[in-house]
């Protein structure tokens, strides 16, 4: 690492305070520090230790204390000048939004209004230099740091001073920056700006450790010098901003990863624009990304610095900003991410460092890329299309929740770019319902009420979807597609009922064939979920080897929902010594109080077989113990053949960065059906129409295997897939039970 000067960097500081800091200035200091600067040792990329770049910088706290005491303070900032900037701060003023420690900057936008959003800054200095030098020279700010258009907002998201030696060489120049631009330059509070989460960090301790000279001795680890100057920083500072279109009053929200309280599922919430926190999913070397639909509103993130330790992931390798043009509403605008190469910054090459950026432009609302200028035009004349639905998204079904969430959002995100519905785009509004009723039917009055909405896709759960069947039968609400398998909901009378998956019992009937022909098995056991889901799909288990097999023994062991089996029930089996066990029940935690209860020498050798609603579930159960599980579902596994609809399915989750998962393949199935339905039935696009066209559909061009639709069931009706020891195979009726078929 080469020495910097710290007499040069030292003059830049003394310059910052109070007087005119240039962009020549913030160029020449980012010169002097080593931008690769790797850490100390192999410690936590999420907090590495710098102290051996603070050694070249200071002299040893010892003898810095000893400097400090006879007036020389001799390094490459001073504690004075530091302070000083800290309190120069001009706290943005504006009408604010206080709610529980957080506070948001209401802000009305109309347009024509341009903001610039910097993503997590992570004291990456050579990357704000670069912005600088590039603003600079496309006359987007003047040489001394003003922004020269009124209607051009800069906002930085926040995560100011760690991971990277930096930090606190870039906060002042931040701080410098947004003076100079009073209300156009705004500084929001990330998430280690909050309840003095920075303090934890290496690389903040040991800077401020030296800057004050603190000798090794005293040093606590509950002990920051100067953290209260800096938490009263920070506390100046807003957690968000809320942007609303003076002419539409439509609004998005912009902040490092804070929500308002009154942030509710509306179709007025169009977009979140936030900082790094984002799945890992979300990865993809860009920094702008679209992330998902949260209650119906289009979530971003920005991730600007390609500091050491991420770019050594392969996070990030330039840096980036974001561009959100406001249209005629916050539902036409575009937000576009600008990535510049990280060239090296050489004093003497002011100010010929500069990048051209590589630009990508989507829609703010919808998630859709822009390729051309027509589709960019088109924007301004689209109106949204919600599709809603109400699944578990937290709880114990979380897996198979989010993996319908996200195959739908697959599915209208690539409905969106091939423009499936002229003149609209889709917008995905999923709500969480816990797999409880009473959620269930607050969220469908939600989305009547606020999005009047007529219909529901992939509505999940038995329990849940049969709290709602008297809106199907007497008020008019059509449930396209529920992920329920119970036989309750596939009767002729339920007409505004459409599904594309078996009953449970038609899905476990080739399952038991299997396990009794192909493994000669004459002892069963069901342990299953008593409610709508586990007991009838048992009853119709006992029904189909007592008509088929009738030699077959059969013990049944209901437990309620949520608990796991007691001591009584455990023995129950153990006395019984099944040779196969149906797993009918829908929570980890159930599975694992199962096996917990019974230990691993028991499971051992047994056939145990379920219905594949959430892979996750019972994949994490079988890696835990070591055991397999036969699976039955309507849906192919994502690693089965690749036919059309299965091609379009990984082609849509790999472009958007979705996980692959048997449930995210129905969520996919059941978007692609009711789109296609949809644009026969265009421009009407009423419930009922959609469910006339889905009726007389041609799915076997859609789904690629024979499906045809069964009035009396009110279901599509196609194969059912088993995988059995890692092999998927397809099981069709034949004259006497099931032919498999592999796959």
């Amino acid at each position: 690492m080469r020495i910097f000067s710290v007499f040069l960097i030292q003059a830049i500081f003394f310059c910052n305070v109070g007087c005119a800091l240039t962009v020549k200035q913030v160029f020449n200091l980012a010169s002097k520090l080593e931008e690769d600067a790797q850490p100390t040792g192999q410690e936590s990329w999420l907090d590495p230790n710098f102290s051996h770049i603070y050694d070249q910088m200071f002299a040893s706290c010892m003898m810095r204390r000893f400097l400090l005491d006879l007036g020389l303070d001799i390094g490459p900032m001073k504690q004075a000048d530091f302070l000083t900037s800290l309190r120069s701060y001009h706290a943005i003023s504006g009408p604010l939004q206080k709610q529980s420690g957080e506070v948001f900057l209401q802000l009305t936008i109309a347009e024509g209004d341009r903001i610039m959003v910097v993503g997590d800054a992570h004291g990456a200095i050579h990357s704000f230099a670069r912005l600088l030098v590039y603003w600079f020279s496309q006359g987007i700010i003047s040489e001394d740091l003003q922004i020269r258009d009124p209607r051009l907002k800069i906002v930085f998201l926040g995560d100011y001073v760690n991971r990277s030696p930096y930090g606190f060489f870039l906060l002042p120049l931040l701080i410098e920056f947004s003076n100079k631009n009073d209300g156009s330059v705004i500084l929001l509070r990330g998430r280690q700006e909050r309840d003095g989460y920075w303090e934890q960090f290496l690389a903040s301790r040991e800077f401020l450790n030296r800057l004050v000279g603190m000798p090794f001795e005293q040093k606590n680890i509950n002990f920051v010098p100067l953290a209260v100057d800096i938490n009263n920083f920070f506390a100046q500072l807003c957690d968000g901003i809320v942007c609303e279109h003076a002419q539409s009053a439509d609004r998005m929200v912009i902040s490092h990863h804070a929500l308002p309280n009154n942030f509710v599922p509306s179709p007025n919430s169009v977009a979140l624009v936030h900082g790094e926190l984002r799945q890992l999913r979300s990865v993809s070397g860009r920094g702008l990304v679209f992330d998902q639909f949260v209650k119906g509103t289009a979530t971003w993130n920005v991730f600007s610095a390609p500091v050491p330790v991420y770019s050594r992931l392969g996070i990030l390798e330039n840096d980036c900003y974001a561009v959100i043009n406001i249209g005629s509403s916050c539902a036409c605008s575009t937000i576009t991410g600008a990535e510049l190469s990280r060239l090296p910054i050489v004093s003497e090459e002011f100010p010929k460092t500069v990048s051209i950026p590589d630009t990508y432009t989507f829609s703010l609302a919808y998630g859709q890329e822009l390729m051309t200028k027509a589709e960019r035009e088109a924007l301004t004349k689209t109106k949204p299309w919600f599709v809603c639905s109400s699944v578990a998204l937290t709880g114990g079904l979380r897996s198979m929740g989010v993996g319908l969430k996200e195959g739908v959002e697959a599915g209208c995100l690539r409905a969106n770019a091939v423009q499936a519905l002229p003149g609209y785009k889709l917008r995905p509004v999923f709500l969480d319902d816990q797999y409880e009723p009473e959620l269930m039917e607050r969220n469908v009055a939600i989305f009547r009420s606020m999005f009047g909405a007529d219909s529901m896709l992939v509505a999940m759960g038995s329990p849940t979807v049969s709290r709602i069947v008297p809106l199907v039968e007497k008020d008019g609400l059509v449930l396209f597609f529920p992920a329920t398998g119970s036989p309750l909901f596939r009767i002729s009378s339920l007409k505004n009922m459409i599904h594309v998956r078996h009953s449970y019992a038609e899905e476990v009937y080739p399952l038991l064939d299997r396990i009794a022909k192909v493994y000669g098995v004459k002892r069963f056991a069901f342990v299953y979920q008593d409610d709508s889901f586990g007991a009838p799909l048992t009853q119709a288990a006992v029904a189909y080897l007592q008509k088929h097999f009738s030699d077959a023994a059969i013990q049944t062991i209901p437990i309620l929902r949520g608990h796991t089996p007691s001591v009584q029930d455990v023995a129950t089996l153990n006395e019984f010594n099944p040779e196969a066990i149906g797993l009918f029940i829908s929570t980890q935690l159930q599975l694992s109080g199962f096996a917990d209860r019974l230990g691993i020498g028991f499971l051992l050798g047994k056939y145990l077989f379920a219905i594949d609603f959430s892979t996750d579930i019972f994949h994490e159960f079988a890696t835990r113990w070591g055991v397999q599980v036969m699976q039955a579902s309507s849906f192919e596994s994502p690693s089965g053949r690749y036919g059309k609809l299965m091609n379009e399915y990984r082609y849509a989750m790999q472009r958007y960065r979705y996980p692959l998962s048997i449930t995210s393949v129905e969520g996919f199935v059941a978007a692609s059906l009711y789109i296609a339905a949809a644009a026969k039935s265009y421009p009407d696009l009423s419930a009922l129409a959609i469910k006339k066209q889905l009726e007389k559909l041609d799915n076997e061009t859609l789904l690629g295997y024979r499906a045809p639709f069964d009035q009396q069931i009110r279901s599509f009706v196609g194969p059912v897939w088993i995988t059995d020891q890692g092999r998927l195979y397809r099981a069709e009726k034949a004259s006497k039970g099931y032919a498999f078929i592999s796959a």
